[in-house]
């Protein structure tokens, strides 16, 4: 044994082959109830403690949308994305983040596309790796890559686009789930 961390043991075999997908959605975040899809669910109180809220812990259930216009019907939504958020850096504003997407046309929501990462949310481009996913998407890899579209202090609204690109096993057919959008 040498002294490094890792140690090469070999490759994994290659089971299937794979299709690569890429696809845009956009995801609407809002605060204001009594229609909020974000609430903070405890953590530190941001006016004493610390101006960059580390420690506080989020809660989303945000819809998708083909546009970046917010959805005034629910026509407008192709599906949601749902997890939690938490305010993870001391140093500076960035979040661990836990994700998963489902889309219409699949009411029992099995298929699934699930994210896990951390977000620096400093960066003006923000990128979030695929941890698999269930039904359709079962055995995914990939990526998002999403920014601020629009924000709003106001209003308290947020709207970021994500570019999603994800690999699946070849034999899986996705398109169904896509019909609708």
């Amino acid at each position: 044994m040498g002294n490094s961390l890792f140690t090469e043991v070999g490759e994994l075999p290659t089971l299937q082959r794979s299709k690569v997908y890429n696809f845009k959605v956009y995801w609407h975040e809002s605060f204001i109830p009594p229609n909020a899809s974000s609430i903070v669910i405890g953590g530190a109180d941001l006016s004493q403690i610390d101006p960059r809220g580390f420690g506080t812990a989020y809660a989303f259930d945000c819809p998708l949308t083909i546009k970046p216009k917010v959805p005034t019907s629910p026509d407008d939504v192709i599906g949601n994305a749902q997890g939690y958020y938490i305010l993870s850096a001391r140093e500076e504003v960035g979040l661990a983040v836990t994700m998963n997407m489902h889309f219409k046309g699949d009411s029992e929501k099995k298929n699934v596309l699930s994210f896990q990462g951390r977000v620096q949310s400093s960066g003006n481009i923000r990128e979030v790796p695929i941890i698999g996913g269930s039904g359709k998407f079962r055995g995914a890899t990939g990526y998002y890559k999403s920014r601020m579209v629009s924000s709003d202090p106001k209003t308290h609204q947020n709207i970021v686009v994500f570019n999603v690109m994800m690999k699946i096993p070849s034999k899986t057919k996705i398109n169904p789930l896509f019909e609708s959008i």
